[in-house]
C-alpha cells in the first residue's frame, strides 16, 4: 500500500490522517507499550459508536440538526448534508488510538466492556498474591 492510499483509508475509515494515527502509535501500544513488529500498529475504534442512530431534526426554515443518540449534534442547511457530516463526526470518535494486534483481541475478547476486563485484572491479581507464598520446587 502506497503512503498516498494508506492516508485515504484512514481518512475513509476514520476520518483522521495516517500521520495523526503514526503520532499516536509512536510510542507503542497505548495498552501495553510494544511495537509492531513487521507492520505498523493497528487502529483501535469502537464500532458501537459508528453504528448510532443519526436523527434529523429541523429547526427552522433554513437549517436542521442532525444528532446521534446524545453523542454529538451538528446544525446544517439541509438534511442529507447535516446527516453526511454527522456520518463523518462519528467515524473520528469512533477512533480511540493504536494498539497492538495481541491487545486490540484482548478487547474485543471482554467485548469492550470496562467492568469485564477489570474483574478480570482482579481474578489475575488474587491469584498471583495466592502464589506469593508458595515456593515452587522443580524434579
Amino acid at each position: 500500500m502506497t503512503p498516498k492510499q494508506r492516508d485515504a483509508y484512514y481518512r475513509r475509515k476514520y476520518g483522521i490522517s495516517a500521520a495523526e494515527h503514526d503520532e499516536r502509535g509512536k510510542g507503542g501500544c497505548e495498552i501495553c507499550g510494544s511495537t509492531g513488529k513487521t507492520r505498523g500498529l493497528p487502529a483501535d475504534h469502537d464500532p458501537k459508536v459508528r453504528k448510532r442512530r443519526i436523527k434529523v431534526v429541523r429547526t427552522g426554515k433554513h437549517s436542521v440538526v442532525a444528532s446521534a443518540d446524545g453523542c454529538a449534534s451538528i446544525l446544517g442547511v439541509r438534511a442529507a448534508s447535516a446527516r453526511a457530516a454527522m456520518r463523518e463526526r462519528l467515524k473520528t470518535l469512533s477512533y480511540r488510538g493504536a494498539v497492538c494486534f495481541n491487545c486490540n483481541r484482548g478487547l474485543r475478547c471482554f467485548f469492550d466492556n470496562p467492568e469485564r476486563l477489570n474483574n478480570a485484572a482482579l481474578y489475575l491479581r488474587a491469584y498471583q498474591n495466592k502464589l506469593n507464598g508458595v515456593k515452587i520446587s522443580t524434579l
